[in-house]
């Protein structure tokens, strides 16, 4: 704006590799929805092949299942470029936003996939949770660690799924909102990044050793209590359900 060059039209492909934030959104976006249905699904896996979960998964299908999100999002990147290829689209100004990188029609449908998929995931966790814990009755800590990451998960969709239902609304104008309501709901998506780091942190052992274990403050390696549990977490539930 100081320069005069706010209010120049820009189109979609300018947008998304022409500022320094459209990209970097759109992958942080996408690659932690595709984690978390990854998860979801090893987790069914886990509850309903129990042996054939405990012979043939390692902890290299885990690195397999960040690689095919990774895979997954470059795919989704190429094809918002290919929509955006197919149908150009301008923006009068230079702000943009999300929505202005990729198109509508391609962020329509990526803010309702994103939304399903948490969604989703909060409904896997409480199948799993619930028909382990009908299999075993688990014991308090372990009850507190399910209420905690289904909370956890119901925050996301609060935080994530609501704001985008909204701007899919906004963006067709079905209703149209005030565009000071649409950044507060928006806010709420970027607040839950940043809770999501303290909540882990402060009820997460193992995930709060590793943090600090990243600025050096503590190693991994001093916390095996830590690290036993967290590798036979997923085991104990497979072997919850094998009885």
């Amino acid at each position: 704006m100081y320069k005069g060059q706010y209010f120049i039209e820009v189109t979609d492909m300018q947008c998304l590799f022409g500022t320094p934030w459209a990209l970097l959104i759109f992958i942080s976006v996408q690659f932690p929805a595709f984690i978390n249905i990854l998860i979801a699904l090893e987790r069914l896996v886990a509850l309903h092949l129990p042996g054939w979960y405990r012979r043939r998964w390692k902890d290299r299908h885990r690195v397999y299942l960040i690689s095919i999100s990774l895979i997954l999002t470059l795919a989704m990147l190429m094809l918002a470029i290919t929509f955006n290829l197919i149908h150009p689209t301008k923006s009068p100004t230079r702000i943009c936003v999300f929505a202005n990188s990729i198109g509508t029609v391609y962020a329509t449908v990526d803010h309702a996939a994103i939304s399903l998929v948490y969604v989703l995931c909060f409904i896997v966790l409480a199948v799993v949770f619930k028909k382990s814990n009908r299999i075993r009755s688990p014991s308090k800590d372990e009850l507190y660690r399910q209420h905690m990451i289904l909370a956890i998960t119901g925050m996301s969709v609060v935080m994530v799924s609501f704001p985008r239902v909204i701007l899919i609304l906004d963006m067709w104008k079905a209703p149209s909102f005030d565009g000071l309501f649409v950044g507060a709901t928006y806010c709420l998506y970027a607040t839950h990044s940043a809770l999501s780091i303290v909540i882990y942190t402060l009820f997460r052992p193992d995930f709060r050793s590793r943090l600090l274990s990243l600025f050096g403050l503590q190693s991994c390696t001093s916390t095996p209590a830590i690290q036993s549990r967290v590798q036979v977490n997923m085991p104990n539930l497979v072997k919850m359900s094998m009885q």
